[in-house]
């Protein structure tokens, strides 16, 4: 088991109890500054009592960068790099 698929595993356990994971996809990133990064794409459901910034806030405090990329409804997509 690689860490990129541990680092996975351990942002998707702190996302479950907020909402419904409907699709994970790693993929390559750019950041401007740093170049190419490994990056996760995730689609989450969130549940109705939840703000999308509570979920930008817990993963950052982990370390990690995130983005909004588009929310619609209850629907977040979120792009998350290792800083």
């Amino acid at each position: 088991m690689s860490s990129y698929e541990v680092e996975t595993e351990e942002i998707l356990g702190e996302l479950a109890p907020f909402g419904e994971i409907l699709h994970v996809k790693g993929t390559d990133g750019y950041k401007i500054g740093e170049g190419p990064v490994d990056c996760l794409d995730i689609l989450i459901r969130v549940r109705r009592d939840v703000e999308p910034s509570s979920l930008v806030f817990i993963l950052r405090s982990m370390g990690y960068f995130v983005e909004i990329v588009k929310a619609r409804g209850r629907r977040v997509r979120l792009v998350v790099y290792r800083v």
